[in-house]
């Protein structure tokens, strides 16, 4: 599993004075992002990949669910956790859980996501690097 420290920032609240939703999803998005930079699949390799016509393929999110269980104020120190759970075919499925400070759950996510060509602009396998990342629920 993948930790993600983020700190809440003043423009990610809301009007009520908390985290906005979307803002969840920004973070979810930023924390998958690091755990493929340090897993070795780096996003920018792919666009510059992509870009010179070689085989290239990244993520795509097709599905996304989010259970919000805590409220997150300003400046709360949240960790992220990250792991993929299932990667088979051309489909792959990665958890998240947002916690507080203390520990405390605020929000958890499964991400549903297929594997997508960057020049041939369709689905493809799951590379088998990104399926030995694969951790058990």
């Amino acid at each position: 599993m993948h930790e993600t420290r983020i700190k809440v920032r003043s423009t990610q609240l809301d009007a009520f004075g908390h985290l906005n939703h979307a803002a969840f999803l920004e973070i979810l998005e930023w924390a998958r992002w690091e755990w493929a930079e340090e897993a070795g699949l780096s996003g920018r390799d792919l666009v510059r990949a992509a870009g010179r016509g070689e085989p290239a393929a990244g993520p795509a999110v097709v599905r996304l669910e989010v259970d919000y269980r805590r409220e997150v104020g300003l400046h709360d120190e949240l960790t992220v956790q990250t792991r993929l759970v299932a990667a088979n075919g051309v489909k792959g499925t990665i958890r998240q859980r947002v916690l507080l400070p203390d520990g405390t759950l605020a929000c958890e996510a499964k991400v549903v996501f297929v594997m997508f060509d960057l020049v041939r602009r369709r689905a493809t396998r799951i590379p088998p690097e990104m399926r030995a990342l694969v951790e058990p629920e």
